[in-house]
């Protein structure tokens, strides 16, 4: 039986009254008042018959029995009582001590024998206080032995129905276990394992330190109460095993229950989750994208290494700076504003930017970025990555400088300069074309070159010679044809 702190709500005891049992109305009546006076309610009658007959219709009644009367004895009015499936507390009494009578009367349940005598009216209160005490202490008894055995039904489901194997063990001998810990260890007769060590679960490169916890809990020390081991099968395989032990009572002595669990699943699934951490930690790591996050007020949490080669910065005196340290002032309350929308949910993609390096380059970076979040759904800052466009902003600046001077020469060029489409629509339109045909640039920019310089009259031709461009063919031109 597991002992248990919660001690069962005792019944409160019913109200009962008193049936006297005597033929002679005096000593009837004498008793019953007696009785009332004490406090019960009280019947009477005057034969074996009637008795039976009050029992019958009120099976809570307490007797006082007298042992001869006219019709039957008392033995013989409890035993029918009993045959009838309707035994009743009951006190006897008799005008002769009688020690074989007493004797036979207790075993048939009488709950004390009195001798009539000048006494009796007297004794009578006493007497039923101890029976009625008696009955409470009965019925308290019965409500915790039943509120016990519920509890132990409930146990007893509670530990067959766990997927966890379950074992109470007293001084490292088990004392119980669960059909759970038999599957889980390949134990084919459990009984055979009752009220030995334990120990054989246990792989012996863990069996000391598994013993030595448990002798020292049930001794009474600080332990801890959640611990891994590796177990072992009966057929010799290991697993890994979690287990969860604390002490209790049991029969008045200390003991264990220990909840062991199969983490088998559990750690390849840590195992496959450090894989992927370090595969992707190997990956950030050695990225040439940079990679970061910041806190919600824009401090940096994490750079990876490119961070350093960018910008000349070890990551300790970027960390835990804000990223607005490293910008020119004269962007950082645009970069401030585009921080806040990004924690207001929204994504920030080749968004163009600019930071300061160690040396004080300017560094042209695109970054993507967005919102981080805990499971809560709580902003704990942002996350991205960004990569260095300086050489495109490099490219680009002599690109536009080419330009610039093409343009430049283009204009003034001694002999006119007409860019087209395929459609010819004029792109571009010099000077010296401005002298020649009298048409301004702005006049002439998106305008059909054909309608404005070609004569009408071989307009025809003109657009013919157009159409075999377009194909690639090669247009006839002749002078015949001006």
């Amino acid at each position: 039986m597991v002992g248990n702190s919660n001690s069962p709500k005792a019944e409160e005891p019913r109200p009962r009254s008193v049936l006297v049992v005597e033929d002679d109305e005096g000593l009837n009546n004498l008793a019953q008042k007696a009785l009332r006076k004490a406090g019960y309610g009280t019947e009477g009658v005057f034969s074996g018959a009637a008795a039976i007959e009050c029992v019958m219709a009120n099976p809570e009644v307490v007797v006082l029995l007298d042992i001869k009367l006219p019709d039957m004895t008392g033995s013989e009015i409890i035993n029918t009582l009993i045959e009838r499936n309707c035994a009743v507390p009951f006190i006897v009494m008799t005008g002769h001590g009688d020690e074989r009578t007493a004797v036979e009367m207790m075993k048939l349940g009488a709950g004390d024998y009195l001798v009539k005598g000048l006494d009796l009216i007297e004794r009578l209160p006493g007497a039923f206080r101890r029976l009625f005490r008696e009955l409470e202490n009965e019925q308290r008894l019965r409500t915790a032995e039943e509120a016990l055995r519920e509890s132990e039904e409930r146990f007893r489901i509670l530990f067959e129905t766990s997927p966890d194997g379950i074992i109470i063990d007293r001084d490292g001998s088990l004392i119980f276990a669960n059909s759970a810990y038999q599957q889980m260890f390949g134990i084919k007769d459990l009984s055979r394992r009752l009220g030995k060590s334990y120990s054989p679960i246990i792989a012996p490169r863990d069996r000391e330190r598994i013993l030595a916890i448990s002798a020292a809990r049930e001794a009474g020390e600080a332990v801890p109460t959640t611990y891994e081991f590796i177990g072992r099968r009966a057929d010799g395989t290991e697993f890994p095993v979690e287990v969860t032990a604390a002490p209790l009572v049991i029969y008045e002595q200390p003991a264990t229950m220990a909840i062991l669990r199969d983490i088998t699943e559990r750690k390849r699934s840590e195992e496959a989750l450090r894989e992927s951490e370090e595969r992707f930690r190997n990956l950030v790591e050695t990225s040439q994208d940079l990679i970061w996050s910041c806190d919600a007020k824009g401090r940096f949490t994490y750079l990876n290494p490119a961070w350093e080669k960018l910008l000349g910065y070890k990551l300790p005196e970027m960390l835990g700076h804000a990223f607005s340290e490293f910008k020119p002032a004269e962007i950082v309350m645009r970069e401030l504003q585009t921080f806040k929308n990004t924690l207001n949910d929204k994504v920030t993609f080749g968004y163009e930017t600019i930071y300061i390096s160690k040396s004080g380059m300017h560094r042209h970076l695109v970054f993507n970025a967005r919102v981080l979040k805990d499971r809560k759904g709580k902003i704990l800052g942002t996350q991205g990555t960004a990569h260095d466009i300086n050489e495109r902003k490099r490219a680009e600046e002599t690109l536009r400088e080419t330009n610039e001077k093409l343009k430049t020469s283009i204009d003034n060029m001694p002999n006119a300069y007409i860019l087209c489409d395929t459609e010819t629509l004029v792109l571009e339109w010099n000077r010296a074309a401005e002298k020649i045909f009298g048409y301004s640039k702005e006049e002439m920019l998106g305008k059909d070159l054909i309608d404005f310089v070609v004569p009408e009259k071989i307009r025809h031709l003109v657009g013919e010679a157009v159409k075999k461009l377009k194909v690639g063919e090669v247009a006839d031109h002749s002078e015949k044809d001006n």
